[in-house]
Parts: structure tokens; sequence; C-alpha cells
């Protein structure tokens, strides 16, 4: 359950961002779990994850999201992560949060084979026949996901997931990230 800030697009809210910039429009409160959640629920799948703003590999894009959790619960957000002519590919994401939560990235390339490796201490899910990707409880994660070489076209689509199991009360974030 969350709310962005970022490079701005329908849905999102605030200025800035991850080393991010622009200006969106307000986001809308959704309900679940007794939470006071700002957000845009349904997220709980990755068939329902929320768009974000699409962005490139160049450092001044990426955005940042405020969001609630509750017991139990997922958030699953997408974005398009395109791979621009003298920038770099350096997935990140960083969740701070007053509880251990989990964060995943997925990754799908446009065109090849997709092939990311997890940073030590994260769990590695890049066997994934779909969207291979990692998770860890210790961010920043910081995968390498490559589409099918030195010089190939390294954009994708990427999925974030944010969970916790905890189930006494409710868990706000806010979650980082960038191409």
């Amino acid at each position: 359950m969350a709310g962005s800030s970022g490079s701005g697009t329908a849905g999102t809210s605030g200025t800035g961002g991850a080393a991010g910039g622009g200006t969106g429009g307000a986001s809308t409160a959704g309900s679940g779990g007794g939470c006071d959640q700002k957000d845009w629920e349904p997220n709980d799948s990755q068939a329902t994850a929320r768009p974000l703003t699409d962005i490139t590999d160049c450092d001044n894009s990426g955005g940042s999201i405020d969001g609630t959790l509750a017991p139990g619960d997922v958030d699953w957000f997408t974005f398009k992560a395109s791979d621009t002519t003298f920038c770099s590919v350096n997935p990140y994401v960083n969740v701070t949060s007053s509880d251990n939560v989990t964060v995943c990235m997925y990754f799908k390339c446009d065109s090849g084979t997709t092939s990311v490796t997890c940073p030590a201490g994260s769990q590695d899910w890049s066997a994934s026949p779909t969207n291979p990707g990692c998770c860890t409880s210790l961010t920043p994660l910081e995968p390498s996901v490559s589409c099918g070489g030195l010089f190939s076209n390294d954009s994708t689509q990427v999925w974030i997931e944010v969970s916790w199991e905890g189930n006494m009360s409710c868990r706000n974030y806010s979650l980082d990230y960038h191409y």
C-alpha cells in the first residue's frame, strides 16, 4: 500500500525522489488490515503491480515510494527501465522501515535472455523461468542484470515486491529505486 514520488505521472505525488525529479498528481487512499493506508490498492500480486514512472539507466532517473504494509501484506510495483547510450545499468532498491521488511527485484528483458546476478546475502531467484530476480531483508539490494552480453540493449520491465510477515501491527516504509 503505497504512494510514490519521483519523475511524476498520474498516481504519483510530490517532487523529487531518489535522485529523481518532477511533479505529479495525488495518490489515492486505500484500505486493508485496519491500517491508515495512502496507497494504490490492490497491488498484492505481480499481475496487479502498480505502474511507476518509466525511467532510464541514467543515475538522475529513479523514484521514491512511501507505503504501509498491513500484517501479512505484500506490495508490488512495476516500471519500464530503458538502457540508454552513455549511461550504466545498475539496478538499486533501498527500503527504510522500523521492522525488517523483505524487498525483491525481478526483471524481464525486452529482447534477449534475462540474466540476473544476485549480491551476497540475498536470495537468488535468478533461475526463475519467467522473471528472474533477487530478494533480501538487508538493503540496499543491488543486483546486476544483462540481456545478452556486453553491447546488448539491457532495457527491461522491472517489478519490485515489498513484504512483511509480521502479525501485530502495520509497518510504514520508504523505498528508493533506480536502474
